[in-house]
């Protein structure tokens, strides 16, 4: 018998017995439920409970138009950090400074008419009392005449003389009174304009002011739909004005979601939650939408287990002797809580940054806020 036969009737037993056993298996297994298995440990049971919501700063301010004209310049940009006060738009203002103008104008002619009319009263007052100090002295000419005539002293036309020099005298002294009163109504209606071209005038000044926007907090610009040479008009009794932007205080940002009935039970006060965070922006306007999964631990309150607490302990006191070494003291407090590595420049990512480029020889260095997770 040949070679090549001998290795064929080998296969094909081998074959043969294969499928034996494999239909030995299989029926071996039949109706058999499988299953899986693991080695049997302790870990967290973790249920999720998914929400959607609104995520948004807890003081934030919509500016919108206080005039009618076009925008003539955007000093902002959105995303930029502003500080209270900072100017974020200028707005036409040829009219409103030409009224400011006119009425400073108005005003001034106004006061220089009230020192004139002033002038002109106590000039009357003055003539008032020169009319009444003559009018005494014709009262006493009259009174002397009257005792001189009946004792037959002096002629009857010199009498007559002295009583219509006193007469006269009581006339200038009541045209005398008539005219500063006159005066002293022009002085009192010439005060009232000036108050009133004031009051003008502060309205004006005002109007120009409101061409000039500036930020009533610190904060940032978190949206900017508008451009310049676009024209805006202000708000008028229900209907609202032209919206500007949005300026938002992002130190304190506040979320709200709407968790179903059936999961709310789950939800307590202080639990930890992952957010995810998605940003569109439709038809003009930015949307932000998250969604939330809270984390409920339902191990939470179990006991832990002596042998692995034992073991985490011995580590904890291995390395608090490595590290709770002093090793330098800083003249400034290295603030490595999350509300300050997240929002802006942090003394302790300056220390580590300073570190890294001394031992790279470099110029410069980057390092994440989020990495640092000292929480103190």
């Amino acid at each position: 018998m040949k070679t090549w036969h001998k290795i064929a009737i080998g296969a094909g037993v081998v074959v043969m017995a294969g499928g034996i056993v494999l239909f030995s298996v299989k029926q071996a297994n039949k109706g058999v439920v499988t299953v899986q298995t693991s080695k049997v440990g302790t870990q967290d049971l973790v249920s999720l409970v998914t929400a959607s919501g609104e995520v948004k700063p807890t003081t934030y301010t919509n500016v919108t138009a206080q005039g009618f004209g076009r925008i003539t310049d955007i000093v902002v940009k959105e995303g930029a950090h502003i500080k209270k006060g900072d100017v974020l738009l200028t707005q036409e203002n040829v009219q409103a400074n030409a009224d400011v103008q006119a009425q400073s104008a108005a005003t001034t002619s106004s006061e220089a008419g009230a020192e004139a009319a002033e002038a002109s009263y106590k000039a009357a007052q003055a003539d008032l009392l020169s009319q009444q100090a003559n009018l005494e002295k014709a009262k006493l000419d009259y009174d002397r005449g009257q005792g001189l005539y009946k004792d037959g002293l002096i002629p009857k036309q010199d009498f007559d003389q002295r009583k219509t020099s006193y007469d006269g005298a009581v006339a200038s002294v009541e045209s005398a009174k008539a005219r500063v009163l006159s005066l002293k109504a022009q002085l009192d209606q010439t005060r009232s304009q000036i108050n009133q071209n004031k009051a003008v005038l502060v309205r004006a000044k005002d109007v120009l002011r409101k061409t000039t926007y500036t930020s009533p907090i610190n904060g940032i610009v978190s949206y900017l739909p508008v451009r310049v040479g676009e024209y805006v008009v202000p708000g008028i009794q229900n209907s609202n004005g032209s919206f500007l932007m949005t300026l938002s205080d992002m130190s304190v940002v506040t979320s709200e979601v709407k968790v179903d009935e059936t999961d709310i039970v789950n939800v307590k006060m202080g639990q930890d939650a992952d957010v995810t965070i998605e940003i569109k922006t439709e038809d003009g306007m930015r949307q932000t939408t998250w969604w939330p999964q809270f984390r409920v631990i339902d191990s939470a309150t179990v006991r832990p287990d002596p042998d692995v607490l034992a073991v985490v302990g011995r580590y904890e006191q291995q390395l608090s002797r490595e590290l709770d070494i002093p090793l330098a003291t800083t003249a400034v407090e290295l603030d490595s809580r999350t509300p300050t590595m997240r929002t802006g420049e942090a003394t302790i990512g300056n220390l580590m940054t300073d570190a890294m480029r001394s031992s790279a020889h470099t110029e410069a260095a980057i390092v994440n806020g989020g990495s640092i997770r000292g929480e103190k």
